[in-house]
């Protein structure tokens, strides 16, 4: 075939048979720090060149020390640990602050919601109403223009601010006269800017994880680093329900207030060391930044790619969602909030609970308050080291629905003592969110992470802000035992709802979607392995891990992939023949 013939089927957009995911991506040499239209092209430029793999080696790196960062680069394990315990304390202000008025539901309900039931939960309302639709936008904000680390000192600050204007109401309820609702709207307004920035600040935190973590087979993999997230988010609303009642007791609520203030800040100042860690490792092509346009980052693009980054950035939107809504997405959607509303929500009410049931003092109602939140902190790290060994994710989450629904069941019907149904509430929620969220990482490409976890934090904060409202009617003004238990049987059929969702996925990944989700964990090692060289995870398994990890993988699959394109070349050589 003369030159002129290949070139004109070249410029018809020809592309090679290759083996691909459910979506199609650009073919991108992390190496070369390149993107092809396609790996004809690639393997067109660099003659199928072994000395230029397609995926970057740890022993393939220059001048790292541009890259340096506290005496450690962006690819060292050393790093990754600093961004772990970064995006660990990310969220540490938010997670303490959010529990407020259940550590000091006293002293709301007294100095700024006029002893009403309904005006306390509105609080909780408040911060989860503009969640139903904010997570979501902050995630294609993550994944279209700011990134993860611009966005998570965007939406920390609005944490802060919000904490502040709360704590101003606070300070002024003295000042207005008893009937006065000024303070109280000013407290609603403050929890409303919060809610603006508190959730998406978890999807940030989680695109984050996700990003410097999938696929890594270092010591911390993807589900050990969501465990050690979790952990010390909840190590903050359980230092929250420790800490917040003795201050405001002995300083005064005002006080107990600021204190939240100052931890946010803490948090403000580490999400932007954070950002400034995350563009170092987009600059040294550890991890993919995104540009203005929404497009991947690719700051060596030739004039003929112009086009196609525009036109990415114009079709993200709907790509983006199209990730978030396919079947096991919207199931595990379903499963996060038909869990977390019977854990959150009876919180919230579970210090008056133990009060009333269990005749216990308010600084023990506390106490039993922080127990989930101590446990799970404690046993998060090593569920979700476990996981990373084992695998197995869907078979936990059946596992914690299952335990959620009996301890509501024996709230509701046994006098047992409370301290062991908390505990064991704490080691339930522990499993369910070091499986769960990282379920989202194995599924959804990574491209579209971020609106994945923003529609999932989206429709958790919609089952948390009607919760709340749906349940005030039930315990009225003032609750008794029974309404309680009332209260506790509804809880366990949520939860059960969550049991029957965790099933169905069982069925659909392991009729459908070759058993990811309920594989051992070398087998999805194997498929993560297999999608960086754009194999199925049919493909993936039949080659095994040893295969894909080897570094002459890259290699064979050029040259796999030449022999196709020749083939090709010929098939469509022989058709011009014939015309």
């Amino acid at each position: 075939m003369d030159n002129n013939n290949y070139h004109s089927i070249n410029n018809n957009n020809m592309r090679p048979i290759t083996e691909l995911d459910s979506d199609t991506t650009d073919f991108k040499s992390p190496e070369l720090n390149k993107k092809f239209n396609s790996a004809q092209s690639f393997f067109k430029e660099n003659k199928n060149d072994p000395s230029k793999p397609l995926l970057r080696r740890t022993d393939d790196v220059d001048d790292e020390g541009g890259y340096s960062f506290c005496c450690c680069t962006p690819f060292s394990e050393t790093f990754r640990i600093f961004v772990l315990i970064f995006s660990c304390l990310l969220t540490y202000g938010s997670y303490y602050s959010y529990d407020n008025p259940a550590a000091l539901i006293e002293y709301f309900k007294q100095h700024l919601c006029h002893n009403d039931t309904f005006n306390y939960l509105a609080l909780y309302s408040v911060y989860s109403w503009p969640n139903t639709i904010q997570p979501f936008i902050g995630g294609w904000i993550i994944d279209s223009y700011l990134g993860v680390g611009k966005a998570a000192v965007v939406f920390s600050g609005l944490v802060l601010l919000g904490t502040a204007i709360v704590a101003t109401a606070g300070s002024l309820y003295s000042i207005f006269p008893a009937d006065s609702y000024v303070p109280f709207y000013i407290a609603i307004f403050g929890r409303f800017v919060f809610g603006l920035g508190g959730e998406s600040l978890s999807v940030a935190q989680s695109t984050m994880t996700g990003k410097w973590f999938r696929g890594h087979d270092g010591f911390l993999q993807i589900a050990t680093a969501f465990a050690i997230t979790l952990s010390f988010s909840r190590i903050g609303s359980a230092t929250n329900f420790v800490v917040e009642t003795p201050v405001a007791k002995k300083y005064g609520f005002t006080w107990a207030l600021w204190v939240s203030v100052l931890l946010c800040l803490a948090s403000f100042c580490v999400s932007i060391t954070l950002s400034y860690m995350d563009r170092l490792g987009e600059k040294a092509n550890v991890v993919v930044g995104i540009t203005n346009n929404g497009s991947k980052k690719d700051n060596n693009n030739d004039d003929s790619d112009d086009d196609d980054g525009e036109n990415k950035g114009e079709s993200i939107n709907c790509s983006s969602v199209m990730q978030a809504f396919k079947l096991r997405e919207c199931l595990i959607y379903v499963i996060c909030v038909t869990f977390y509303v019977p854990v959150f929500v009876f919180i919230q009410v579970a210090a008056e609970f133990f009060m009333k049931k269990y005749d216990a003092t308010e600084d023990d109602a506390s106490l039993y308050v922080a127990i989930p939140y101590s446990v799970s902190a404690i046993a998060s790290p090593f569920l979700g080291f476990i996981l990373d060994k084992v695998g197995f994710s869907i078979h936990f989450v059946i596992l914690a629905c299952v335990s959620l629904c009996s301890i509501h069941l024996s709230f509701a019907f046994t006098d047992l003592d409370p301290t062991y149904g908390m505990v064991w509430m704490g080691v339930t929620y522990a499993i369910c969110a070091a499986s769960l969220w990282p379920m989202v990482a194995l599924i959804v490409p990574l491209d579209n992470l971020g609106s994945a976890y923003g529609l999932m934090t989206a429709l958790q904060n919609l089952g948390l802000a009607v919760a709340p409202l749906s349940i005030a009617p039930i315990l009225g003004k003032t609750a008794t035992i029974d309404q309680y238990n009332t209260l506790e049987i509804v809880f366990s059929i949520i939860s059960g709802v969550a049991v029957v969702c965790s099933l169905f996925l069982f069925l659909i990944d392991k009729t459908c979607y070759q058993s990811i989700l309920s594989s051992s964990a070398r087998d999805v090692k194997t498929i993560q392995a297999g999608r960086l060289k754009h194999l199925s995870p049919y493909s993936a398994l039949e080659k095994g891990l040893d295969a894909l990890l080897s570094p002459n993988t890259d290699h064979l699959l050029k040259a796999e992939e030449i022999a196709k394109l020749k083939v090709r070349m010929k098939t469509r050589s022989q058709s011009f023949s014939a015309i």
